[in-house]
């Protein structure tokens, strides 16, 4: 990429929060040594107990010169995301999980994805999995068929928001934040992303969703053992949580995403399972339904539209 006819490079700074899976860093690391851009950065948000991603950190700053290390004692992957919009130095945010990697080009999409799209606040790409047996394990992936801006409350029913790849544009001062609750290591422990794409939306900001930009998901979960369950279980009910929070913040939409979420989750049930001894899938609906009703608890900040921590 160049400044030449009419292209411009945008500084990148790539965001990573982690929190002990010091193979998982060390393969994206690996990956991102490859990645073909001329200007960016790299912070490294490590959550862990242990110093072998702080020592990982310093091994790979022969390859990678931009890696800035940062300690969160906190284990909470939105407080984790909050302190990357705070210490970038990029244009734009570039968010990939600790269990990704990237392709060579990943960077350069990006920025042809923002100069392309001189409105959007958020650009997600797409998740693809890794090689893996479909049978044994579950790996999330988000598919993006095709390229489409979002605007607007009706954007919110059509928004397929994964935070694995995820890319804000970065505007000093007025930046949106994650909501503390939300998310890996919160109370309720999933759906940062997806809420925060709703808060973007009702502040009368563009998303867009393209299928240029693809990053790889390694993160399996074994459905022996129930980690794949368990998984499919704090995504609803953290689900609940995002979008009865945001139908007490007025947003109204919420209501028919709420009843469609209910419909999904109602139908995917199969009590015949029971006989065979396999799951009913009535985990999931309960757990949305108790993510709902945990948010009427919480206290919230109608104006920012994220939970109050105190």
């Amino acid at each position: 990429m160049g400044d030449k006819a009419g292209e411009r490079t945008l500084f990148i700074t790539v965001a990573v929060p982690t929190c002990n899976r010091p193979d998982d860093i060390s393969h994206l690391l690996d990956s991102l040594t490859r990645v073909r851009y001329p200007r960016w950065e790299l912070l490294l948000i490590d959550q862990s107990d242990g110093d072998e991603t702080r020592l990982l950190a310093a091994a790979w700053a022969i390859l990678i010169p931009r890696i800035v290390y940062l300690r969160l004692d906190e284990k909470n992957a939105s407080v984790a995301r909050n302190l990357a919009i705070e210490c970038s130095s990029g244009d734009v945010l570039a968010f990939i999980d600790d269990d990704c990697t990237a392709p060579p080009d990943w960077l350069a999409r990006v920025n042809e994805a923002f100069l392309g799209e001189p409105e959007a606040s958020v650009i997600f790409g797409a998740l693809t999995a890794s090689e893996h047996d479909p049978a044994a394990v579950f790996v999330p992936t988000q598919k993006v068929p095709r390229h489409r801006r979002l605007r607007g409350q009706l954007g919110a029913l059509r928004v397929g928001a994964m935070g694995a790849s995820m890319s804000l544009r970065l505007r000093r001062g007025r930046h949106i934040r994650f909501d503390p609750l939300l998310g890996p290591g919160a109370q309720f422990r999933s759906s940062q992303d997806v809420d925060y794409a709703y808060r973007v939306l009702a502040a009368g900001e563009m998303i867009v969703e393209t299928p240029n930009i693809v990053v790889v998901h390694h993160g399996a979960r074994p459905y022996a053992g129930g980690k794949a369950r368990l998984k499919v279980r704090d995504y609803l009910y953290g689900a609940g949580a995002a979008e009865a929070k945001l139908l007490r913040c007025g947003q109204l939409i919420m209501i028919v995403a709420i009843i469609r979420r209910l419909m999904k989750s109602v139908s995917a049930i199969r009590p015949q399972n029971a006989i065979r001894h396999q799951p009913t899938r009535v985990g999931g609906l309960v757990m949305y339904l108790r993510g709902l009703r945990d948010s009427l608890h919480m206290s919230i900040d109608r104006q920012a539209k994220v939970y109050r921590t105190s």
